[in-house]
Parts: structure tokens; C-alpha cells; sequence
């Protein structure tokens, strides 16, 4: 492969790689060079976890908090592998803002749980308890 094409064949096996041994995979990734093939890379694989994250969700409620979770866990392996923090302060920065989401995504299910019947609510809201409003005049 000469230096200015894109190998989309190798997509999956870079997807697999970073999924199954991030640190290695940042360590190892070339520093130097241009940004479009990394940059179609990201592309790739970001609408096909967008695809897979909008396709489960469906099926379990907590998927958008999986996605969240995951990409934190990717850059603090980035972190490890590329800038050479040490791992254990990357972890607690990871775990740190884990926790932070997971707290924000179960506190807005619940928002969103106790609010009730939206069509109905919505409906409530519309129509003021004294009549249609009227325009001076």
C-alpha cells in the first residue's frame, strides 16, 4: 500500500485491536505521518458504533451508558499508551468520571421516569386553567 491510500480492509482488524488490547494499540500506533487514514478510521468506526449503540438501545436501556463508559476506558488506555501517564493515575481520572456519568444517566432516568405521561403532561401545559388567552384590545 503506497503511503496515500486508505486500506478500509484493514478497518476491523484496527477496530478489533483497539477493542480487545487498547493500551498496546496506542503505544504502538505511528506518531508521525498525515491524519486521513487515521482520520477515515475514526470515521468508520465511529458511525458503526453509532449504528450498534442507536440498534441496542432499543433492547437494553443502558447502552448509551455502556458507549459512555467504554469511550472513557479508550482514553485513559490513550492516555497510558501515547502520553505515558502512569496507569494509576489515569484509572482514577477514568474511574472518577465513570462515576460522575453513571450518576448523571441514573439521575436523569429518574427525571425522566417520574415525570410522568409526557402527552398528557404536555397537553396539561397548553391549555391555562382560565380559558384560551385572549390579546388586549
Amino acid at each position: 500500500m503506497r503511503g496515500n491510500e486508505i486500506d478500509l480492509a484493514s478497518i476491523p482488524e484496527r477496530a478489533l485491536r483497539v477493542l480487545t488490547r487498547p493500551t498496546a494499540f496506542f503505544r504502538d500506533m505511528p506518531r508521525t505521518g498525515r491524519f486521513l487514514r487515521p482520520l477515515v478510521s475514526v470515521a468508520v468506526m465511529g458511525i458503526v458504533n453509532g449504528l450498534l449503540v442507536a440498534v441496542l438501545s432499543g433492547f437494553v436501556s443502558c447502552m448509551n451508558l455502556v458507549a459512555f463508559v467504554r469511550g472513557l476506558y479508550l482514553v485513559a488506555a490513550a492516555s497510558v499508551g501515547v502520553q505515558g501517564l502512569p496507569a494509576k493515575s489515569a484509572w482514577i481520572v477514568f474511574g472518577f468520571f465513570a462515576f460522575i456519568g453513571v450518576m448523571l444517566s441514573f439521575s436523569a432516568q429518574y427525571a425522566v421516569r417520574s415525570m410522568g405521561s409526557y402527552p398528557a403532561d404536555l397537553e396539561r401545559v397548553r391549555e391555562p386553567a382560565h380559558g384560551p388567552a385572549v390579546w388586549p384590545g
